[in-house]
């Protein structure tokens, strides 16, 4: 599974990949997936420590969030036998 890097897009917290972004907003205190590309050209990336540090203790990111692919995981548990 790819590392998932922490950021700062306008002001919220964000959690992403090179695939998959949530950001946090702050003003209605959820979570919404974004579009990777708006957090890899436009967000403030940072450290684990110093995301905490700033927000402190986040509520969860949804049950579905960075969720290895689908078609892979199935792949790899279905193998035919040799």
């Amino acid at each position: 599974m790819t590392k998932i890097g922490y950021g700062v897009l306008e002001g919220d917290p964000v959690r992403y990949t090179e695939t998959e972004a949530w950001l946090f907003a702050q003003r209605s205190r959820t979570w919404h997936k974004i579009n990777p590309a708006d957090v890899l050209f436009n967000a403030a990336v940072t450290n684990e420590a110093s995301f905490t540090k700033t927000y402190g203790m986040l509520p969860p990111l949804p049950s579905n969030a960075f969720q290895d692919d689908v078609w892979s995981r199935a792949a790899q548990t279905k193998r035919e036998p040799r």
